[in-house]
């Protein structure tokens, strides 16, 4: 179908036009697939990051450890908590805008600082858990591999993430570059 034989279909078409309220109403609902998603992984992060919160102590032998290392740990794993609360609530605010455009465009700016607000909290967090975990440790060889080996895999899970909000953006901007010349 040709773009002149939709507009004239979406012009004839009998349909009455939602009202801001109608819509915002709609985007908001809890019952999306996407919104119960994100409730679901959030509720699995926050639910581990709280675990180890109150278990670091007694199962990863917090009170053997320096009171700095200690802080960190905790600062580490709160900050993963706020960044999991936060990424929900942007979730949930998606109209930024007078139009459909503006809005995915204005999401689109936001996705682009998230990005990198979530590889920043998630390095914290893995810096946290090396400074929690290596703090009494003497390096010898079989540890600078294990810590090798740790750090690899943090690396590749940066990675993965940094592709996964990529993919996003690029998936969202190929959305609307057909509508570019419209605006």
């Amino acid at each position: 179908m040709e773009l002149q034989e939709m507009k004239a279909l979406w012009q004839i078409s009998a349909a009455t036009p939602l009202s801001d309220k109608e819509i915002q109403q709609i985007v908001r609902q809890k019952s999306s697939p996407l919104y119960r998603a994100i409730t679901r992984q959030l509720l699995w992060e926050i639910g581990i990051w709280m675990a180890v919160l109150f278990l670091y102590s007694s199962a990863f032998d917090g009170a053997n450890r320096s009171l700095g290392a200690n802080l960190v740990l905790i600062v580490g794993l709160l900050q993963a908590i706020v960044y999991n609360l936060t990424g929900y609530f942007a979730a949930r605010d998606l109209i930024h805008g007078s139009n459909i455009f503006d809005s995915i465009q204005t999401y689109i700016r936001k996705l682009h600082q998230f990005r990198w607000i979530a590889l920043a909290s998630r390095l914290a967090l893995m810096i946290s858990i090396l400074v929690f975990f290596g703090y009494p440790m003497k390096l010898n060889p079989q540890r600078m591999i294990s810590t090798g080996a740790i750090l690899g895999i943090f690396s590749f899970q940066l990675w993965l993430i940094y592709r996964s909000w990529t993919e996003r953006i690029v998936k969202l901007h190929s959305l609307i570059q057909p509508f570019d010349h419209f605006v």
